[in-house]
């Protein structure tokens, strides 16, 4: 079933993304890729623009 893969997928990306150390490690993980450090908006707007967006008419009422 395909929301259980998604589930299966979600959980182990989870689990990937772990991490525990130091604040002096986190900061040179940050200098080495400043992307990691990146707010939660941000993190959504990325997400929306890697699934792509249509632009539509403006003003419509």
């Amino acid at each position: 079933m395909e929301i259980l893969d998604e589930i299966q997928k979600y959980t182990q990306e989870d689990r990937e993304l772990f991490w525990e150390g130091t604040f002096t490690e986190y900061l040179e993980m940050v200098i080495r890729k400043p992307h990691i450090a990146r707010l939660s908006h941000a993190r959504i707007y990325d997400m929306i623009m890697a699934a792509g967006v249509e632009e539509g008419e403006t003003n419509k009422v």
